[in-house]
């Protein structure tokens, strides 16, 4: 009955995936469990995560573009150089605080809270754009002008959500779940997609093409923490273990928000322009050019206000763990994560977790997908005497020790407190 009701259960989320997913597919970011010390009593934890990947773009250089107040022609030509054909990148944040008040005996239920609140403030970023259009944003269109450019497959999201979640545990027959129902609040959102689209300014500068189709959506607040949209999200959690055999698998922000006074536009058309003088056609700042800019607002139309509902950026993980007892090796798994981000590829991660001492324990993994191709992450947990248990994980560790090589990293902390 217990293996039945753990596989049923596992079928039903999995389905719903095809559902939910969007054609565009974030990195390699680290999300940790509690694995040592578990107790079925109340506890206060706070958990921190911050990321910036990039499968094309180097370590060294993702740090440089985060600090540079101004990109001069000498840290352009080093983005050109790392492009190889596109970029993509993405960046993740949370925040959380958790108070689980109530606890409880049942040894089936130890791995989840009886009952929790938790307070947690999450940013969401992915960007993928072509080679051409990194090149005309930031050297503009005089470079190219007499050659098409390709500006298609651009995609941006960019996410940044509070949410109070309240959260309970339960058994189904000795199959322990968790769900967890959040309040939404939503601060800010902004999208933007092109497809099958071109550019083509003319090397005289008299004439501008374009092509294409493209959809854009944003809606944000004057206050950083203004309410935007409101909404709801759902978490789930199972885990079950049969011999040496355990499965976990974790649905998180499964929700929406609807947000009100947003702007949308959505356009599939091709334009044009003439009779540009051309000393004014390659700059933006030159009022005839921005004439002529303002002359096509018929053509490409203005963004429509309104309300507008989405689907948030849910993460949907499935592990298979198999336990041993070889010296300090005590499990090895297999994880398969994915996130509803545009751009962002299906991960998967095999690692070991090493057991350090009785109260120690390093998780060491290789992991591909997300926004790099690879890396080498690891983690370490460690039970502090009784009341203490302290989380900390580093993602894609050789690109920080080599940072000419392309992949940022993710950074992990975690501190809990047992009452």
């Amino acid at each position: 009955m217990r293996i039945y009701l753990f596989c049923l259960f596992a079928f039903a989320l999995l389905v719903s995936k095809p559902v939910l997913a969007q054609n565009d597919s974030l990195g390699p970011e680290i999300y940790t469990r509690s694995v040592l010390g578990i107790k079925a009593r109340p506890f206060i934890e706070y958990q921190s995560m911050i990321s910036a990947e990039s499968g094309t773009l180097p370590t060294s250089l993702l740090w440089q573009l985060r600090t540079a107040t101004t990109y001069d022609q000498a840290l352009k030509d080093e983005i050109f150089a790392s492009l190889d054909g596109g970029l993509r990148l993405g960046a993740l944040q949370n925040n959380e605080i958790r108070f689980a008040y109530k606890g409880h005996r049942n040894r089936y239920l130890k791995p989840f809270a009886k009952e929790s609140i938790a307070l947690f403030h999450r940013g969401q970023t992915s960007l993928a754009a072509s080679e051409d259009l990194v090149k005309l944003i930031l050297n503009g269109n005089k470079a190219t002008a007499g050659i098409e450019q390709d500006l298609s497959d651009f995609a941006y999201e960019d996410w940044l959500y509070t949410g109070l979640q309240f959260q309970f545990g339960f058994l189904i027959d000795t199959l322990p779940v968790s769900i967890g129902t959040s309040l939404i609040l939503g601060h800010y959102y902004q999208s933007a997609n092109s497809a099958n689209t071109t550019l083509f300014t003319a090397e005289n500068g008299s004439e501008i093409n374009f092509a294409g189709s493209y959809n854009y959506n944003s809606v944000s607040r004057p206050a950083y923490l203004g309410i935007a949209g409101v909404g709801l999200a759902i978490d789930i959690e199972t885990e079950e273990r049969w011999g040496k055999h355990q499965f976990n698998f974790k649905v998180q922000d499964l929700g929406f928000i609807s947000f009100s006074d947003g702007a949308s536009l959505e356009v599939d058309s091709s334009f044009s322009f003439r009779g540009i003088n051309v000393s004014n056609i390659f700059t933006l700042q030159e009022s005839v050019f921005q004439a002529s800019l303002d002359s096509t607002t018929g053509v490409l139309g203005d963004p429509a206000g309104g309300d507008f509902t989405r689907l948030m950026p849910f993460m949907l993980q499935l592990e298979y763990e198999y336990h041993l007892a070889y010296g300090s090796l005590k499990s090895l798994y297999l994880q398969g994560r994915y996130r509803y981000l545009k751009r962002y590829l299906p991960r998967v991660e095999v690692g070991a977790r090493w057991q350090i001492r009785k109260n120690k324990q390093l998780t060491t993994a290789l992991n591909m997908g997300g926004f790099n191709s690879w890396g080498l992450s690891t983690e370490f947990d460690w039970q502090i005497k009784k009341y203490w248990q302290l989380g900390i994980g580093v993602s894609h560790v050789n690109t920080m020790v080599v940072q000419s090589i392309a992949g940022g990293s993710s950074a992990f902390f975690s501190l809990r407190y047992y009452l």
